[in-house]
């Protein structure tokens, strides 16, 4: 299947914004393949969520962004169904949408998701809008970056190497 990702939108620094994106971009997805995984699921009774949740993945899976997108507007508005919905807006190039709605995401108590992993997520979501989220880019980054314990401070340190 074709990556259907548009590239960021054009800005005073195009060339600095694509190479920035490209590097979001990747990292994003390995994100994504990586707790998806788990994320789908089957077998036994599933409520309509659920069973919403699971079409939803489907889709994702199979790149068929907007078709998930539908789905997901269908479910509450506060629940973990964010997180998907930001993943589905950023991979249609919909970057300021899906920082809005992870946000909202990463602010409900929805999952013991560690406020660490929101860091990080939303710190590959503010590259990829570049330059736009420069500042809140930079203070997640900050972050992550000085506390050694922090759970994403080594995927920090590689990505402020690869920015270079």
């Amino acid at each position: 299947p074709i990556d259907a990702t548009p590239g960021p939108p054009a800005s005073p620094d195009a060339a600095k914004s694509r190479r920035l994106f490209a590097i979001a971009n990747g990292r994003v997805d390995d994100y994504w393949n990586k707790t998806s995984k788990g994320m789908v699921r089957g077998g036994g009774s599933e409520s309509p969520e659920d069973s919403l949740l699971m079409r939803a993945d489907s889709l994702l899976n199979l790149k068929k962004y907007n078709h998930a997108i539908a789905l997901l507007e269908k479910m509450q508005p506060e629940s973990i169904a964010l997180k998907r919905l930001a993943f589905a807006r950023y991979k249609l190039g919909q970057h300021a949408q899906a920082i809005k709605i992870y946000e909202k995401y990463a602010s409900l108590t929805l999952t013991p998701i560690p406020e660490e992993e929101h860091d990080w997520v939303l710190c590959l979501y503010y590259l990829a809008d570049w330059p736009n989220h420069e500042k809140d880019f930079h203070l997640r980054m900050r972050k992550m970056l000085s506390d050694p314990n922090h759970g994403y401070h080594d995927k920090a340190k590689a990505l402020e190497r690869e920015m270079r």
